[in-house]
C-alpha cells in the first residue's frame, strides 16, 4: 500500500529528557469499535504486538507488527494514524493476519508517538474488532554530543600557533596534523595539544607550501597535503621528509582547480576534491591517476563547490556538496550510492557544510562553516547529535572547516576564524 494512504500529519512532540536520555515511544495501538461477532473465542481481535508491551531500546527503523486472529480486509483498515507524522512517512503491509507499519525512514529519537488503528477494522467475513488494546515501548533516545575536552592555538606565527587552520588529521600514535593555512605550514600536535614538530614556508618548492588547505594521514605513517593555490599534492614522511609531489593548473586528468580536499583510503589511495572542477579525483599514494567523478550541478553525483572528503573502513566516500547544502555517499570507483541534507538550521540541514570525517563505528561527522556547528550522524545519515553556536568560547566556533577522529572517539575541529583546534569525546 502507498506510504501516505489515510494518514494525516500532526506536529512533532517535544524531546523528551533532552539528549543522552531514553525517552518513551509510546505505540498506543487503541482499537476502537463495536462488537462484531459476539465475544470469546471466537471474537475478532489483536493477538500480538511486536515490540511488546513494555519492551526497552526499541531501534528507530523497528517496524510494529500488528497480529490479527484472522485476516484482516484491508479496505476496513486503511492506514493508521501516527503521531506525530515522521518526516520520512511509513510504509503499511498487510499480509492476511499481519500489518506491519514502518517507518520510511527512522522514528524520529526521544518523540512519543501514537499510532491508532481504525475503530472500523473488520475480518475478511465483516465482523468488527473487539475494543481495547494498547502497547507501551521505548526507544534509545540521541546520544550526547560529544562535550568539549580542551583546545590550543591561539592567532600568531610561533610554533604552536595557528593563522586559520583550515585542515586537522590523525594519526594512530595520537600524532595530531593541521594545515596551518596562513602560515603555510604543516604542524604537529598531542592529542592534548603539546607542539612536536612542523615544517613548511611559503613558496612553491618542494616542501613548500601556497596555502595547505586540507591534510590527511595513512596507515603508513605518510602525510598528504592539499594545497588551494599551489594546485598540487604534496607527500611526506609522518616527520615532514618531502617524498612526492603531484598536479597543476587545469582541468585535465591529475590536474586541479583548487584541491581542497584529501583522503585516503586502507589501501592508502588518495581522494582528492578538485573544487574549481566539481569533481572527485583518486590516485595511487604515489599520484598515479586513477580515475574521477563529478561535474557540476545539483543531481545525483553531480557538485556545486564540493570541500571535502572522507573514507570509511568500507572504502565508501562521503564527499561534503558545499552549495548543494548535501553530503553525497559514493563507492571507491565514484558509484553514486546516496545523499542527505538540504538548505538550513534545523537537525540535518546544513548552512555551507565544509569538514567531514568518519569514524570507526561509521557514524558521519560534518562540520559547517556557516552553520558554526558540527553535526554527527549515523552510518545510513540519519542525524544524531549537533553541537556548537558562534562564539569564542569553549565549544563555539567561528567558521569551522577540518575534523577529523581517532581511534579513541576524539574529535578534533579546525575553528579556523578563531586560530585554534578544539577537542571534543
Amino acid at each position: 500500500m502507498g506510504s501516505n494512504h489515510g494518514v494525516s500529519r500532526v506536529p512533532a512532540a517535544s524531546l523528551r529528557g533532552g539528549l543522552g536520555i531514553t525517552s518513551c515511544f509510546l505505540a498506543a495501538l487503541t482499537l476502537l469499535g463495536a462488537c462484531g461477532a459476539s465475544g470469546g473465542m471466537n471474537a475478532f481481535r489483536v493477538t500480538s504486538i511486536v515490540p511488546a508491551d513494555g519492551a526497552t531500546n526499541v531501534a528507530l527503523d523497528r517496524a510494529i507488527v500488528i497480529t490479527f486472529s484472522r485476516n484482516v480486509e484491508q479496505r476496513s483498515l486503511g492506514s493508521p494514524l501516527v503521531h506525530p507524522f515522521p518526516s520520512g512517512g511509513v510504509s503499511e503491509t498487510i499480509i492476511g493476519n499481519v500489518v506491519t507499519i514502518a517507518p520510511g525512514t527512522s522514528w524520529a529519537a526521544g518523540t512519543d508517538y501514537v499510532v491508532t488503528v481504525n475503530r472500523g477494522v473488520q475480518d475478511e467475513a465483516g465482523n468488527l474488532i473487539e475494543a481495547g488494546i494498547s502497547s507501551t515501548f521505548t526507544t534509545t533516545g540521541p546520544p550526547s554530543p560529544p562535550r568539549f575536552v580542551l583546545q590550543w592555538g591561539g592567532l600568531g606565527s610561533a610554533a604552536g600557533e595557528l593563522r586559520a587552520p583550515a585542515g586537522v588529521a590523525v594519526d594512530g600514535a595520537g600524532g595530531v596534523y593541521v594545515a596551518d593555512f596562513l602560515n603555510h605550514r604543516i604542524q604537529v600536535f598531542t592529542e592534548s595539544g603539546a607542539f612536536i614538530g612542523g615544517w613548511g614556508s611559503p613558496g612553491s618548492g618542494a616542501g613548500e607550501f601556497d596555502l595547505p588547505v586540507d591534510i590527511a594521514v595513512g596507515a603508513s605513517g605518510n602525510v598528504y597535503v592539499a594545497e588551494q593555490r599551489g594546485q598540487r599534492i604534496q607527500k611526506f614522511s609522518g616527520t615532514g621528509t618531502f617524498l612526492a609531489q603531484w598536479g597543476s593548473p587545469g582541468s585535465g586528468a591529475g590536474e586541479f582547480d583548487f584541491p581542497v580536499g584529501i583522503a585516503v583510503d586502507v589501501d592508502e589511495n588518495v581522494y582528492v576534491v578538485d573544487q574549481g572542477n566539481d569533481r572527485i579525483q583518486k590516485f595511487s599514494s604515489d599520484g598515479v591517476y586513477l580515475g574521477q567523478w563529478g561535474s557540476s550541478g545539483s543531481g545525483p553525483g553531480e557538485f556545486s563547490f564540493p570541500s571535502d572528503v572522507a573514507v570509511d573502513a568500507s572504502r565508501n566516500v562521503y564527499v561534503t556538496d558545499q552549495l548543494n547544502h548535501r553530503v553525497q555517499e559514493f563507492s571507491d570507483t565514484g558509484a553514486y550510492l546516496g545523499e542527505w541534507g538540504t538548505f538550513g538550521s534545523g537537525d540535518g540541514q546544513f548552512m555551507t557544510p565544509w569538514g567531514v570525517a568518519v569514524d570507526a563505528s561509521g557514524n558521519v561527522y560534518v562540520t559547517e562553516e556557516d552553520g558554526h556547528r558540527v553535526q554527527m550522524f549515523d552510518v545510513a545519515g540519519r542525524f544524531v547529535a549537533r553541537w556548537g553556536a558562534m562564539g569564542t568560547g569553549d565549544g563555539e566556533f567561528d567558521a569551522p572547516q577540518g575534523i577529523a577522529v581517532d581511534g579513541d572517539g576524539n574529535v578534533y575541529v579546525a575553528d579556523s576564524n578563531n586560530s585554534r583546534i578544539q577537542r571534543f569525546n
